[in-house]
């Protein structure tokens, strides 16, 4: 299956919400990337689930769109609504996608391409638009 393509103006916060708005932007980042914190730069930058360590390690989904050195606000737990193009499966889980940097992709597509890609599950979806976001980066 292919990556989820998200409305970026869909992305809000949900019922407990844990948000980070203390960074700035890395990079380029649209609201709905899922993004990893660079510790060396203290910046969010887009998660890449084929890269090596720290580019895998999720840490949750931005929020807002930010060019690099604006604020971004990253929501690393609770509830997020997204729209996305197809609609999430309920509780099937979601990861960071090796196919597209910042991207999401069902849990499936890690499985077909567990030898490139570093398993980070981002959450589980509890409907079509709504997820339950516990981001887990795991790295051997």
């Amino acid at each position: 299956m292919a990556d989820y393509a998200v409305t970026s103006s869909s992305v809000a916060p949900g019922a407990g919400a844990i948000i980070d708005n203390t960074r700035y932007a890395g990079v380029a980042i649209v609201a709905g990337q899922v993004a990893y914190l660079e510790l060396s730069s203290n910046t969010y930058k887009v998660c890449n689930a084929s890269a090596s360590a720290p580019l895998s390690k999720a840490a949750g989904i931005a929020l807002n769109s930010a060019a690099v050195g604006q604020p971004v606000s990253v929501q690393t737990g609770g509830f997020i609504t997204i729209t996305a193009t197809p609609a999430f499966t309920t509780r099937s889980p979601l990861v960071a996608s090796g196919a597209g940097a910042g991207n999401m992709a069902p849990a499936a597509d890690l499985v077909t391409n567990i030898a490139t890609w570093w398993p980070a599950v981002l959450g589980i979806p509890v409907s079509a638009t709504s997820i339950l976001l516990q981001p887990l980066a795991t790295q051997v």
